[in-house]
């Protein structure tokens, strides 16, 4: 998938999708069962030669269906300009750097939730960061 979000500013794309059968139990379908093992796995690059810091791309699996930083149960990964950050929301917010982008170039993302223990996060296969404690989101 590719995603444009206009030239310009402060012009903005938000693209969202139910999470269907992430869940377990007695959980409606859509919601995405925290309490269990999740994996994943993705791949963004930034394509436009521009450096601007307003420019912020997030991928993120939360409750809620907004725009915006991480602000309710949920894991992501926000890149400003270049810089990658990883995020988790369990009762607070976390963050870890993950590096910087190259223009043009594939990273390859993946995040692994462990249930009440942390959040992984690998960059191009290798672990790049953890959160722990509060911020890993449960339920």
């Amino acid at each position: 998938m590719s995603l444009w979000t206009g030239t310009t500013a402060n012009s903005s794309a938000l693209l969202w999708t139910p999470t269907d059968h992430l869940s377990t139990g007695d959980t409606i379908y859509t919601n995405t069962d925290f309490s269990k093992r999740l994996e994943f796995e993705f791949f963004l690059y930034r394509h436009d030669t521009a450096t601007d810091g307003n420019q912020i791309a997030r991928f993120q699996l939360k409750t809620a269906n907004s725009e915006g930083q991480l602000a309710d149960k949920g894991v992501g990964i926000q890149i400003t300009n270049l810089s990658a950050v990883g995020e988790a929301y369990g009762s607070a917010k976390g963050t870890v750097s993950l590096g910087t982008m190259t223009l043009l170039k594939q990273k390859h993302f993946r995040i692994v939730i462990i249930p009440n223990t942390a959040v992984e996060f690998w960059v191009d296969n290798v672990l790049a960061g953890t959160l722990t404690s509060n911020t890993v989101p449960t339920g």
